[in-house]
């Protein structure tokens, strides 16, 4: 038989293009063992940063902090609470460039 000598498997990690806001890492959507989706800091197990709502590259408008996808229609920051549309955030982030 040909079976390969070596079983260690790397996870795969699908990089979102978000900085992670505790150490400046990559922020990776990753997957539970039951299949649940969640998005934490590539420097695990050095940096704990995770989330179960998606981050958005963009930053809080008034906070600076970092923003999550709250429901179909609305960003959340994860520091002051405030909440954006997303039409609202995806414009700003639009005529910053």
């Amino acid at each position: 038989s040909n079976f390969p000598e070596c079983r260690h498997t790397e996870p795969w990690l699908h990089k979102i293009g978000v900085t992670c806001p505790l150490d400046g890492g990559e922020v990776v959507e990753r997957k539970t063992r039951k299949g649940r989706t969640f998005y934490g800091c590539s420097n695990y197990p050095e940096c704990d940063f995770t989330s179960w709502k998606k981050p958005l590259a963009n930053p809080c408008p008034q906070c600076g902090g970092l923003l999550v996808v709250a429901n179909k229609n609305h960003a959340q920051c994860t520091q002051c609470e405030e909440q954006f549309s997303l039409d609202q955030v995806s414009v700003e982030e639009a005529s910053a460039n």
